[in-house]
């Protein structure tokens, strides 16, 4: 339980959820948020589904290179995005 939950008058167990998730759909940024994540998901989905295909149709005939050239992509992104400083939280603006 919150501190401002406590000082509002919500007793434990009692809270009113329905005005909260009125007050986080209301707000534009949990929608902004929201279609980051569903974009990035699809491409990320379809990326992955199709990259053997494509690289299939670049000419590689070979299924185990195919499976080679597109296994470690997730890897290589997801390594990129640990590098200090790259990504930078905390100059959100507070709400």
């Amino acid at each position: 339980m919150l501190t401002s939950d406590r000082s509002g008058g919500v007793q434990a167990g009692h809270s009113n959820l329905g005005a909260e998730l009125r007050q986080a759909f209301g707000d534009p940024r949990v929608w902004i948020l929201a279609f980051i994540y569903f974009t990035t998901a699809c491409a990320n989905y379809t990326f992955t589904f199709w990259l053997p295909t494509m690289v299939r149709n670049l000419g590689v005939t070979d299924i185990a290179q195919i499976g080679w050239y597109t296994s470690d992509w997730p890897a290589k992104h997801a390594l990129d995005a640990e590098q200090p400083g790259r990504l930078k939280f905390d100059a959100w603006p507070a709400g």
